[in-house]
C-alpha cells in the first residue's frame, strides 16, 4: 500500500494549543504535528480498483440550519454516518488513533490542489471537519506551491456565502513564520456554538503560503462530550463566567462603595469643624 506524508493544522484538540476560548470568542491557533504522520491515502476499495476515493471540497456546504457543519453532518455523528454522507472511507491519521480520540483522513481536492479531509472524533462522535492543503513547517522547503491565490478565493467565497468573518487573527509564530486566521461564529446565548475557519501559514516577512486549512468545529458539542468523559469540569462555564466578572464591580457593590465614601467624607468634615 502506497503511503503519503501528512501533517495538518489541528482543529480538534480541545482546551489545548489548537483552541483558545474567552467569553464569547474562540480563536483557532496554528498547531502542526512535530513529525509528518505516515498515513494511508487509500482504502480497501481503492486497493482493489487501483483508484483513490477523493472528497471534493464544497464551500457552499458548511452551513446547515444556521449551524456551521459540513454537508449537514450532525456534530457527534458516528464515523460511519459521516463516511456515508461523504461517500468515502476514512483511515486513522496515525497508527493507534481510534474514534475515542483521534483524526480520520481521506484524500481531498479543490480547484486542482490535492490535500486531505480530516475528521476529529471524541468519544465516537465527530467534533470537527477540516480540509488541509500544502505541507508542514518541516517540509516546506520541499513544497514549491504558493496557496495564497487559493486562500484568497476561499475567503472571497465564504464572505459572499456567510458574511464578513467575526474574527481575524494575524500574528508571527515563535519560529518566524506568520499565521493568519479568519473565523465565522454561530452565537447562542452569548457563547460560540459552532464556528467556521480558514487558517493560513506563511513563510517569514510576508512570504508564500505553504499551509492552508479550512474547516468547521462544533464547540458546544465538544464541550458536551468532554464533560461527559470527565476531562472537563462540570462547572467549567460557570468558572469562565466568574472569571470574567472578577474584573467588573457589581452595581450594588459599586453603590455601597459610593455611600461609604460619602459617609466618610461627611465624618471627616464634621471632625474638622
Amino acid at each position: 500500500m502506497k503511503k503519503k506524508s501528512v501533517s495538518r493544522i489541528c482543529l480538534s484538540l480541545f482546551m489545548g494549543a489548537s483552541i483558545c476560548m474567552s467569553g464569547t470568542s474562540m480563536v483557532f491557533a496554528a498547531e502542526e504535528t512535530e513529525n509528518a504522520a505516515e498515513v494511508s491515502a487509500e482504502t480497501e476499495a481503492s486497493e482493489s480498483t487501483g483508484e483513490e476515493e477523493t472528497v471534493d471540497l464544497d464551500l457552499t456546504a458548511f452551513c446547515t440550519d444556521g449551524e456551521y457543519r459540513y454537508k449537514g453532518i450532525p456534530w457527534l455523528a458516528s464515523l460511519e454516518e459521516a463516511e456515508e454522507t461523504l461517500g468515502v472511507s476514512l483511515e486513522p491519521m496515525m497508527e493507534g488513533m481510534n474514534t475515542k480520540m483521534g483524526s480520520f483522513v481521506a484524500p481531498a481536492e479543490f480547484r486542482g490542489e490535492s490535500g486531505y479531509i480530516s475528521l476529529g472524533l471524541l468519544n465516537d462522535g465527530v467534533t470537527d471537519i477540516s480540509f488541509w492543503f500544502g505541507t508542514d513547517t518541516n517540509n516546506k522547503d520541499k513544497y514549491d506551491e504558493d496557496l495564497t491565490e487559493l486562500s484568497d478565493y476561499i475567503l472571497e467565497q465564504f464572505t459572499e456565502l456567510y458574511g464578513e468573518p467575526d474574527e481575524v487573527t494575524d500574528r508571527e509564530q515563535e519560529y518566524g513564520d506568520a499565521f493568519k486566521g479568519y473565523q465565522w461564529q454561530e452565537i447562542k446565548d452569548g457563547d460560540v456554538k459552532t464556528a467556521l475557519s480558514i487558517q493560513c501559514m506563511y513563510e517569514p516577512s510576508g512570504g508564500r503560503m505553504y499551509s492552508l486549512a479550512v474547516g468547521a468545529v462544533g464547540r458546544e458539542a465538544t464541550i458536551q462530550v468532554t464533560k461527559e468523559s470527565g476531562t472537563l469540569p462540570e462547572d467549567f462555564e460557570a468558572e469562565t463566567a466568574e472569571t470574567a466578572e472578577e474584573a467588573e464591580v457589581p452595581e450594588e457593590e459599586a453603590g455601597t462603595t459610593e455611600e461609604t465614601k460619602s459617609t466618610e467624607e461627611t465624618d471627616t468634615s464634621s471632625a474638622t469643624e
